[in-house]
């Protein structure tokens, strides 16, 4: 018997992705009036916010919904909220004042600095100046964040070759960026690959560790940060500024948020994600000297610590 080699061909049907039987408005509506956790797995927050966010967003088309969430000037949402609540930083940050692992040893810190790598959905013929220590195109990207887990800086845009030691002093040292510099005496926790100057602590893991935290959080929520659309790379970060300012927008406004309320009840939890956090080279390798003034507050530190502890 002949079999017809038509029948052996295999027909690929196209099935769609969601099977809701409703679409547009009503869909937004059952995800909205429906149990919470769809919700947020759609939105990615809860209703109420969610209508809080689309009531300051009215009326704008989507391509500008993104440039005013990620637009950094006069009257975007990136401007208003990435940025420290306390601008003189005069005092002392709540999570470090209520802490007696941390006060009075780090009353004079204003929060931590670090690096991480957001993928980017380059041209090939474009990609060598993107692709890093781990072979991906990426962007990298710089950040400093409070105590709370809100980011007061971003700087996004970097090729993912780029060394972590030049986004840092071209961030801090470019005028147009308005990078909120610690005044005198006050100084921010690095990693330990940034270099070692004024206003610039390393290293201190545990205390720094909510920048990891944020990360984390970050890219836990916005699944579009470790698979970036076909974007122009100008419209990728965008993107990226505005996962930012969404997640300040969440955390400000949402203090139930389920993200952020597993790790106020698990603080030494640090949610992991796919593409690993920026390890600079020592800064021996860079060549960098390292700056006294920070090395003198660094063993003053150390000192007060290992007295605390022979007291305890």
């Amino acid at each position: 018997m002949d079999i017809d080699d038509n029948s052996q061909r295999k027909v690929l049907i196209p099935i769609a992705y969601t099977m809701s039987l409703i679409s547009g408005e009503m869909w937004v509506k059952e995800m909205l009036t429906g149990h919470p956790i769809r919700c947020v797995n759609a939105f990615r927050m809860e209703p109420p916010l969610f209508l809080r966010l689309c009531k300051d967003l009215s009326s704008k088309a989507i391509h500008e919904v993104l440039r005013l969430i990620s637009s950094r000037k006069v009257k975007g949402l990136a401007h208003d909220i990435i940025r420290p609540y306390d601008p003189d930083f005069t005092g002392i940050p709540a999570k470090i004042s209520t802490d007696t692992r941390y006060m009075p040893f780090f009353k004079d810190c204003v929060g931590c600095i670090d690096g991480t790598h957001i993928a980017a959905c380059i041209p090939e013929p474009l990609q060598m100046p993107y692709r890093g220590r781990k072979g991906l195109p990426t962007f990298n990207v710089l950040a400093a964040c409070d105590f709370d887990m809100c980011f007061t800086f971003v700087s996004a845009g970097w090729e993912g070759s780029a060394h972590d030691t030049r986004v840092f002093l071209h961030a801090i040292g470019s005028p147009e960026f308005k990078f909120p510099k610690p005044p005198e005496g006050k100084y921010y926790l690095a990693d330990k690959g940034y270099p070692d100057r004024r206003g610039y602590l390393v290293p201190y893991p545990k205390i720094r560790s909510c920048i990891e935290r944020s990360f984390g959080v970050l890219k836990q929520r916005w699944k579009i940060l470790t698979k970036m659309p076909q974007f122009s790379i100008e419209m990728q970060i965008q993107i990226m500024v505005a996962t930012f300012a969404l997640h300040n927008y969440i955390r400000i406004n949402s203090p139930d948020d389920p993200l952020f309320r597993v790790l106020e009840d698990y603080p030494n939890f640090i949610p992991s994600f796919e593409l690993p956090d920026v390890h600079a080279v020592s800064n021996s390798e860079n060549g960098v000297v390292i700056c006294t003034e920070m090395k003198v507050i660094r063993d003053r530190i150390a000192d007060d610590l290992w007295k605390a502890r022979r007291n305890i």
